[in-house]
Protein backbone atom coordinates (compact mmCIF):
# COMPACT_ATOMS: atom_id res chain seq x y z
CA UNK A 1 0.00 0.00 0.00
CA UNK A 2 1.41 3.51 -1.12
CA UNK A 3 1.09 6.59 1.06
CA UNK A 4 -0.28 9.58 -0.92
CA UNK A 5 0.66 13.15 0.74
CA UNK A 6 -1.95 16.11 1.16
CA UNK A 7 -3.21 18.63 3.09
CA UNK A 8 -6.52 17.93 4.81
CA UNK A 9 -8.68 19.89 7.58
CA UNK A 10 -10.45 16.94 10.41
CA UNK A 11 -13.78 17.81 10.31
CA UNK A 12 -15.19 14.74 12.58
CA UNK A 13 -13.56 12.48 14.84
CA UNK A 14 -14.55 9.27 16.72
CA UNK A 15 -12.68 7.28 19.51
CA UNK A 16 -11.34 3.67 17.98
CA UNK A 17 -9.66 2.63 21.47
CA UNK A 18 -7.58 3.67 24.42
CA UNK A 19 -5.02 4.93 21.54
CA UNK A 20 -6.77 5.00 18.34
CA UNK A 21 -8.67 7.17 16.55
CA UNK A 22 -11.02 7.21 13.58
CA UNK A 23 -11.56 10.67 11.78
CA UNK A 24 -13.16 12.21 8.42
CA UNK A 25 -10.44 14.18 7.34
CA UNK A 26 -11.58 16.72 4.37
CA UNK A 27 -8.06 16.68 1.43
CA UNK A 28 -7.54 19.50 -0.88
CA UNK A 29 -7.23 17.43 -3.55
CA UNK A 30 -9.40 13.95 -2.53
CA UNK A 31 -11.97 15.70 -0.61
CA UNK A 32 -13.57 13.54 2.18
CA UNK A 33 -11.51 10.64 3.41
CA UNK A 34 -12.54 8.22 6.33
CA UNK A 35 -8.98 7.11 8.15
CA UNK A 36 -7.63 5.46 11.12
CA UNK A 37 -5.38 6.86 12.90
CA UNK A 38 -3.54 3.31 15.00
CA UNK A 39 -1.60 4.97 18.04
CA UNK A 40 -2.39 8.36 17.73
CA UNK A 41 -2.92 9.20 21.65
CA UNK A 42 0.00 7.12 22.66
CA UNK A 43 2.28 8.42 25.21
CA UNK A 44 5.44 7.27 23.38
CA UNK A 45 7.32 9.52 21.71
CA UNK A 46 7.01 7.25 18.51
CA UNK A 47 3.24 7.49 18.55
CA UNK A 48 3.37 11.54 19.46
CA UNK A 49 6.23 12.42 16.69
CA UNK A 50 3.52 10.44 13.89
CA UNK A 51 0.55 12.46 15.08
CA UNK A 52 1.21 15.86 17.44
CA UNK A 53 -0.43 14.60 20.27
CA UNK A 54 -4.09 13.09 18.30
CA UNK A 55 -6.20 14.75 15.80
CA UNK A 56 -8.21 17.59 16.79
CA UNK A 57 -11.30 18.95 14.88
CA UNK A 58 -10.75 22.29 12.77
CA UNK A 59 -7.19 21.06 12.64
CA UNK A 60 -5.39 21.60 9.23
CA UNK A 61 -2.38 19.28 8.53
CA UNK A 62 0.11 17.42 6.28
CA UNK A 63 -1.38 14.52 6.06
CA UNK A 64 0.15 10.73 4.92
CA UNK A 65 -2.92 9.03 3.62
CA UNK A 66 -3.27 5.34 2.13
CA UNK A 67 -4.64 5.52 -1.56
CA UNK A 68 -6.87 2.69 -1.34
CA UNK A 69 -9.94 4.37 -2.31
CA UNK A 70 -11.99 1.09 -2.60
CA UNK A 71 -11.57 0.78 0.79
CA UNK A 72 -13.57 2.86 3.43
CA UNK A 73 -11.19 2.96 5.58
CA UNK A 74 -7.85 4.02 4.99
CA UNK A 75 -4.72 3.80 7.43
CA UNK A 76 -3.68 7.63 8.33
CA UNK A 77 -0.18 7.01 8.72
CA UNK A 78 1.35 10.76 9.48
CA UNK A 79 -0.55 13.89 10.69
CA UNK A 80 2.10 17.23 11.18
CA UNK A 81 -0.38 20.19 12.24
CA UNK A 82 0.42 23.07 10.02
CA UNK A 83 -2.50 25.55 11.94
CA UNK A 84 -4.66 25.09 14.53
CA UNK A 85 -6.66 29.00 14.02
CA UNK A 86 -5.96 29.75 17.95
CA UNK A 87 -8.49 32.92 17.68
CA UNK A 88 -11.39 30.30 16.38
CA UNK A 89 -11.07 28.93 20.08
CA UNK A 90 -11.19 32.06 22.09
CA UNK A 91 -14.99 32.18 22.16
CA UNK A 92 -17.53 29.96 22.02
CA UNK A 93 -19.89 31.32 19.26
CA UNK A 94 -16.70 30.85 16.36
CA UNK A 95 -16.02 27.45 17.12
CA UNK A 96 -19.83 26.78 16.85
CA UNK A 97 -19.82 28.34 13.37
CA UNK A 98 -16.63 26.31 12.47
CA UNK A 99 -18.23 23.19 13.62
CA UNK A 100 -21.26 23.31 11.86
CA UNK A 101 -19.56 24.03 8.81
CA UNK A 102 -17.08 21.14 9.15
CA UNK A 103 -21.06 19.08 9.98
CA UNK A 104 -22.05 20.47 6.67
CA UNK A 105 -19.23 20.00 4.31
CA UNK A 106 -19.18 16.11 5.78
CA UNK A 107 -22.98 15.43 5.14
CA UNK A 108 -23.06 17.44 2.13
CA UNK A 109 -20.20 15.84 -0.26
CA UNK A 110 -19.58 12.46 -1.21
CA UNK A 111 -16.56 10.57 0.06
CA UNK A 112 -13.24 11.17 -2.29
CA UNK A 113 -14.87 13.85 -4.46
CA UNK A 114 -12.32 16.87 -4.41
CA UNK A 115 -13.67 20.38 -4.46
CA UNK A 116 -9.88 22.19 -4.24
CA UNK A 117 -11.98 25.63 -4.30
CA UNK A 118 -14.39 25.24 -0.84
CA UNK A 119 -11.13 23.99 0.87
CA UNK A 120 -9.32 27.17 -0.05
CA UNK A 121 -12.42 29.21 0.73
CA UNK A 122 -13.16 26.87 4.19
CA UNK A 123 -9.65 27.35 5.41
CA UNK A 124 -9.90 31.26 4.86
CA UNK A 125 -13.21 31.21 6.61
CA UNK A 126 -11.66 29.40 9.74
CA UNK A 127 -9.03 32.10 10.01
CA UNK A 128 -12.03 34.60 10.21
CA UNK A 129 -14.59 33.41 12.21
CA UNK A 130 -12.66 34.58 15.20
CA UNK A 131 -12.65 38.62 14.12
CA UNK A 132 -15.05 40.81 14.19
CA UNK A 133 -16.61 40.29 10.82
CA UNK A 134 -16.76 36.53 11.80
CA UNK A 135 -20.95 35.83 11.56
CA UNK A 136 -20.98 37.60 7.79
CA UNK A 137 -17.54 35.19 6.26
CA UNK A 138 -19.89 31.98 8.51
CA UNK A 139 -23.06 33.06 6.52
CA UNK A 140 -21.08 33.40 3.35
CA UNK A 141 -19.31 30.05 3.62
CA UNK A 142 -22.35 28.40 4.31
CA UNK A 143 -24.07 29.62 1.43
CA UNK A 144 -20.90 28.06 -0.67
CA UNK A 145 -21.12 25.07 0.31
CA UNK A 146 -24.95 24.76 -0.26
CA UNK A 147 -24.10 25.75 -3.78
CA UNK A 148 -21.08 23.84 -4.56
CA UNK A 149 -22.94 20.35 -3.32
CA UNK A 150 -25.92 21.31 -5.63
CA UNK A 151 -28.44 21.81 -2.36
CA UNK A 152 -28.92 25.69 -2.76
CA UNK A 153 -32.52 26.83 -1.87
CA UNK A 154 -34.55 28.89 -4.41
CA UNK A 155 -33.76 32.69 -2.69
CA UNK A 156 -34.92 34.45 -6.12
CA UNK A 157 -38.02 32.99 -7.23
CA UNK A 158 -40.92 30.90 -6.09
CA UNK A 159 -39.93 27.40 -5.34
CA UNK A 160 -43.53 26.41 -5.95
CA UNK A 161 -44.48 28.66 -9.06
CA UNK A 162 -41.30 29.95 -10.48
CA UNK A 163 -42.23 33.42 -9.93
CA UNK A 164 -39.81 36.16 -9.56
CA UNK A 165 -40.16 37.08 -6.11
CA UNK A 166 -38.45 40.87 -6.26
CA UNK A 167 -40.34 43.81 -4.87
CA UNK A 168 -42.28 41.65 -2.96
CA UNK A 169 -43.30 42.92 0.58
CA UNK A 170 -44.48 39.44 2.05
CA UNK A 171 -42.31 36.22 1.64
CA UNK A 172 -42.50 32.72 3.06
CA UNK A 173 -39.85 29.94 3.39
CA UNK A 174 -40.48 26.48 3.00
CA UNK A 175 -37.80 23.44 3.83
CA UNK A 176 -40.16 20.94 2.33
CA UNK A 177 -40.52 23.12 -0.88
CA UNK A 178 -37.27 24.07 -1.71
CA UNK A 179 -37.05 28.13 -0.88
CA UNK A 180 -38.98 30.53 -0.59
CA UNK A 181 -42.76 31.02 -1.28
CA UNK A 182 -44.80 33.81 -2.96
CA UNK A 183 -48.21 34.99 -1.05
CA UNK A 184 -49.97 32.88 -3.54
CA UNK A 185 -48.39 29.75 -3.40
CA UNK A 186 -47.91 29.60 0.56
CA UNK A 187 -51.12 27.83 1.66
CA UNK A 188 -50.18 25.09 0.32
CA UNK A 189 -47.04 24.44 2.27
CA UNK A 190 -48.05 23.88 5.60
CA UNK A 191 -44.35 24.02 7.19
CA UNK A 192 -43.88 27.73 5.47
CA UNK A 193 -42.44 30.66 8.21
CA UNK A 194 -42.50 33.80 7.76
CA UNK A 195 -39.14 35.44 6.42
CA UNK A 196 -38.28 38.88 6.24
CA UNK A 197 -37.40 40.06 2.51
CA UNK A 198 -35.15 42.03 3.50
CA UNK A 199 -32.96 38.83 4.69
CA UNK A 200 -33.29 36.94 1.61
CA UNK A 201 -31.98 40.08 -0.13
CA UNK A 202 -28.84 39.55 2.12
CA UNK A 203 -28.04 36.14 1.37
CA UNK A 204 -28.90 36.39 -2.64
CA UNK A 205 -26.08 39.58 -2.71
CA UNK A 206 -23.68 37.53 -1.12
CA UNK A 207 -24.10 35.24 -3.58
CA UNK A 208 -23.16 37.54 -6.54
CA UNK A 209 -20.29 39.26 -4.83
CA UNK A 210 -17.37 38.72 -6.93
CA UNK A 211 -14.61 36.52 -5.54
CA UNK A 212 -10.82 36.62 -4.93
CA UNK A 213 -8.44 34.48 -6.35
CA UNK A 214 -9.00 31.65 -3.58
CA UNK A 215 -12.46 32.04 -3.91
CA UNK A 216 -13.21 34.64 -0.56
CA UNK A 217 -16.23 36.76 -1.34
CA UNK A 218 -15.09 40.53 -2.03
CA UNK A 219 -16.76 43.12 0.14
CA UNK A 220 -18.81 41.27 2.29
CA UNK A 221 -21.56 43.20 3.86
CA UNK A 222 -21.60 43.61 8.07
CA UNK A 223 -24.13 41.97 9.09
CA UNK A 224 -25.32 41.05 13.11
CA UNK A 225 -26.63 38.05 14.94
CA UNK A 226 -29.94 39.41 14.08
CA UNK A 227 -29.80 39.23 10.68
CA UNK A 228 -27.39 36.56 10.54
CA UNK A 229 -29.24 34.03 13.12
CA UNK A 230 -32.59 33.69 10.95
CA UNK A 231 -30.96 33.06 7.86
CA UNK A 232 -28.83 30.40 9.61
CA UNK A 233 -31.61 28.86 11.02
CA UNK A 234 -33.57 28.63 7.47
CA UNK A 235 -30.62 27.10 5.89
CA UNK A 236 -30.10 24.35 8.50
CA UNK A 237 -33.42 23.54 8.45
CA UNK A 238 -33.49 23.53 4.80
CA UNK A 239 -30.42 20.93 4.98
CA UNK A 240 -31.72 18.87 7.68
CA UNK A 241 -34.61 18.22 5.18
CA UNK A 242 -32.33 17.37 2.85
CA UNK A 243 -30.30 14.65 4.70
CA UNK A 244 -33.57 13.22 6.54
CA UNK A 245 -31.41 13.85 10.00
CA UNK A 246 -31.17 16.44 12.59
CA UNK A 247 -27.75 18.51 12.72
CA UNK A 248 -26.02 18.01 16.12
CA UNK A 249 -24.92 21.69 15.83
CA UNK A 250 -27.77 23.32 14.96
CA UNK A 251 -29.30 24.06 18.32
CA UNK A 252 -25.80 25.25 19.54
CA UNK A 253 -25.58 27.75 16.80
CA UNK A 254 -28.97 28.98 17.27
CA UNK A 255 -28.88 29.44 21.36
CA UNK A 256 -29.53 32.61 22.48
CA UNK A 257 -27.08 35.38 22.80
CA UNK A 258 -26.23 36.07 26.48
CA UNK A 259 -27.68 38.94 27.73
CA UNK A 260 -25.36 41.51 29.93
CA UNK A 261 -26.61 43.93 31.96
CA UNK A 262 -25.73 47.67 30.53
CA UNK A 263 -24.07 50.14 32.41
CA UNK A 264 -26.65 52.18 34.29
CA UNK A 265 -27.97 48.78 35.58
CA UNK A 266 -24.34 47.89 37.13
CA UNK A 267 -24.38 51.00 38.93
CA UNK A 268 -27.74 50.63 40.46
CA UNK A 269 -26.46 47.14 41.85
CA UNK A 270 -23.59 48.46 43.10
CA UNK A 271 -25.24 51.25 44.88
CA UNK A 272 -27.49 49.05 45.99
CA UNK A 273 -24.70 46.48 47.49
CA UNK A 274 -23.34 49.45 49.18
CA UNK A 275 -26.82 50.39 51.04
CA UNK A 276 -26.90 46.69 52.07
CA UNK A 277 -23.59 46.75 53.65
CA UNK A 278 -24.17 50.00 55.56
CA UNK A 279 -27.34 49.00 56.75
CA UNK A 280 -28.21 46.81 60.51
CA UNK A 281 -28.47 43.48 59.61
CA UNK A 282 -32.22 42.78 60.46
CA UNK A 283 -33.08 39.58 62.80
CA UNK A 284 -33.74 36.21 61.50
CA UNK A 285 -37.39 34.79 62.24
CA UNK A 286 -35.60 32.22 63.95
CA UNK A 287 -33.80 34.60 66.62
CA UNK A 288 -37.01 36.43 67.09
CA UNK A 289 -39.28 33.34 67.95
CA UNK A 290 -36.63 32.12 70.50
CA UNK A 291 -36.73 35.62 72.10
CA UNK A 292 -40.71 35.19 71.99
CA UNK A 293 -40.56 32.15 74.06
CA UNK A 294 -37.96 33.79 76.36
CA UNK A 295 -40.73 36.34 77.10
CA UNK A 296 -43.74 34.30 77.64
CA UNK A 297 -41.50 32.15 79.43
CA UNK A 298 -40.67 34.44 82.17
CA UNK A 299 -44.16 36.12 82.67
CA UNK A 300 -45.53 32.93 83.14
CA UNK A 301 -42.80 31.91 85.72
CA UNK A 302 -43.95 35.97 87.06
CA UNK A 303 -47.74 35.15 87.05
CA UNK A 304 -47.25 31.35 89.00
CA UNK A 305 -44.62 32.72 91.57
CA UNK A 306 -47.71 35.77 92.48
CA UNK A 307 -50.55 32.87 92.48
CA UNK A 308 -48.25 30.59 95.09
CA UNK A 309 -47.75 33.90 97.47
CA UNK A 310 -51.50 34.13 97.83
CA UNK A 311 -52.40 30.97 98.30
CA UNK A 312 -49.67 30.78 101.02
CA UNK A 313 -51.07 33.61 102.65
CA UNK A 314 -54.76 32.51 102.87
CA UNK A 315 -56.27 34.20 99.73
CA UNK A 316 -58.52 31.67 97.67
CA UNK A 317 -59.46 34.36 94.95
CA UNK A 318 -58.56 31.98 91.59
CA UNK A 319 -56.39 34.46 89.44
CA UNK A 320 -56.50 34.29 85.61
CA UNK A 321 -53.32 34.59 83.32
CA UNK A 322 -52.57 38.21 84.37
CA UNK A 323 -52.67 38.29 87.70
CA UNK A 324 -55.82 39.91 88.40
CA UNK A 325 -58.93 38.09 89.86
CA UNK A 326 -61.47 36.52 87.81
CA UNK A 327 -64.75 38.04 87.44
CA UNK A 328 -67.70 35.88 89.58
CA UNK A 329 -69.91 33.84 88.12
CA UNK A 330 -73.05 34.15 88.70
CA UNK A 331 -75.11 31.26 89.79
CA UNK A 332 -78.23 30.38 87.12
CA UNK A 333 -81.59 29.57 89.21
CA UNK A 334 -84.96 27.96 87.82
Amino acid sequence: MSLVPDRAICVRTYPYSETSQIATLFARTRGLVRVIAKGSHRATKAGSSKFDGGLDLLDEADALVGDRTEKDLNVLAEWKIVEGFRPLRRSSRPMFLGLMLAELIGELFAANDPHPPIYDRFRHTLGQLGSASGEEHGLAMLLDVLRASGYLPSLTKCASCGNSVAGERVLYFSASGGGVICRNCEVALPDRMNVDPRLIGIAVNILRLPREAGGAALRLPRITRAQSDPLLAMMLLHVQHVIQKPLRMKRWVEAPRRRTNPPRSRELARASDETRRTDPVPESPHEASNETRVVSASNATESDSRASSRLHEGDTTPTGASGEPDAPVESISN
